[in-house]
């Protein structure tokens, strides 16, 4: 049996394997599915791998301190894509 070879010709060598590729990132995009108002909460939840209630949450949560947090979320409505209807 030969030993596998990495792109430039050369072989791994004894012991070595070749590293699987890294997963594929998850794009920010406003689901079409578990929407409430926008969609915001929901992309930024499935994007960073959390609930999107606990992002909701943690959103009503920040509205009661001082800042643009309204704001933002409707930024991120206008710009986050809509998820691609697949």
């Amino acid at each position: 049996m030969t030993e596998p070879t990495i792109p430039d010709g050369s072989t791994y060598g004894a012991g070595y394997a070749p590293q699987p590729a890294p997963p594929a990132r998850k794009r920010l995009v406003r689901p079409r599915d578990n929407r409430w108002i926008g969609g915001v909460c929901a992309g930024l939840g499935r994007r960073f791998g959390m609930a999107p209630n606990m992002v909701r949450l943690i959103f009503v949560l920040s509205c009661l301190l001082p800042g643009p947090q309204f704001l933002l979320y409707l930024m991120l409505w206008i710009i986050m894509p809509n998820e691609d209807s697949r």
